[in-house]
């Protein structure tokens, strides 16, 4: 369900989805939720307190393949944050 409301939500709320559903991805799938993270960090509607969870995360995270995260983040395309919910396989 969670999921299905992202995918509706403005850009703003999808940014914060993903956010949160990369920090319960670190363990399960790292290099996905580091390129979510890095993308969210990066994307200029991004708010404060989601910016602030995404750094939290980042760092909490595993170190190996930050480079390559951010790398497949900056291809991303930022004008549906919503769709790397499912691109990203958090779903």
């Amino acid at each position: 369900a969670a999921l299905l409301v992202a995918a509706a939500a403005p850009a703003p709320i999808a940014l914060d989805e993903l956010v949160e559903l990369a920090g319960l991805e670190l363990d399960v799938h790292p290099q996905q939720a580091l390129a979510a993270l890095a993308y969210a960090q990066r994307h200029p509607l991004i708010r404060p307190a989601a910016q602030a969870n995404a750094e939290r995360y980042w760092q909490s995270g595993p170190e190996a393949g930050r480079n390559e995260a951010e790398a497949l983040a900056a291809t991303l395309p930022q004008e549906r944050p919503a769709t790397l919910i499912e691109l990203l396989g958090f779903g």
